[in-house]
């Protein structure tokens, strides 16, 4: 293999690195304003009364 292809090979695997890393971060972001979008925070098992009984 000549110099050439070798810096070739790599630069293609560097794209295809690129592309994946780009695409896991938008689907992060997404992920992430899909869960903070929707977020709901907890309700106590009590039904509300959160007074404490001895």
């Amino acid at each position: 293999m000549t110099l050439r292809t070798i810096v070739g090979r790599l630069a293609a695997l560097a794209g295809v690195g690129a592309v994946v890393v780009i695409g896991a971060a938008i689907a992060l972001s997404l992920a992430y304003r899909h869960a903070v979008q929707n977020f709901e925070p907890a309700q106590p098992a009590t039904g509300g009364d959160t007074t404490r009984r001895q």
